[in-house]
């Protein structure tokens, strides 16, 4: 599946080259089976780092750092206050198999969540949107 998704970014960036921002987020499909993705394990890690490829020129280096070690990114709109959070859907995905491994807030995303949205976008006077 994840050939889909790198087939879909790079007919987009060919078509639409001069594209303003996009904020691509992660799908549960990307991992094979569907909807399972391990998040306690590295079994899955070249999904990360690919999609962080990907996307890259989208992407501050941040994002793509925080992609590949979290699956999920944080990025302030330019000229706005408006931060866009994208979260990893395989943490609440009630369909991932690997959460019965222990589903008490994988990869600490809960906390990413907070952090973005009542640490970082209230401090700065901005908003957070979540995808």
């Amino acid at each position: 599946m994840l050939y889909a998704t790198k087939d879909a970014t790079d007919k987009l960036k060919a078509k639409y080259p001069s594209l303003g921002k996009v904020y691509p987020t992660i799908g549960n499909h990307e991992a094979l089976p569907c909807d399972n993705f391990d998040l306690y394990g590295d079994q899955h890690q070249w999904i990360l780092n690919d999609l962080s490829s990907y996307w890259r020129q989208w992407l501050t280096k941040d994002s793509q750092k925080s992609i590949k070690e979290l699956g999920c990114y944080s990025q302030l709109h330019p000229g706005t206050n408006l931060r866009m959070l994208m979260l990893n859907p395989f943490v609440g995905d009630a369909m991932n198999g690997f959460l019965f491994k222990n589903a008490t807030n994988p990869w600490h995303v809960v906390f990413f969540k907070l952090y973005h949205t009542d640490g970082i976008a209230r401090l700065a006077g901005s908003r957070a949107e979540t995808q």
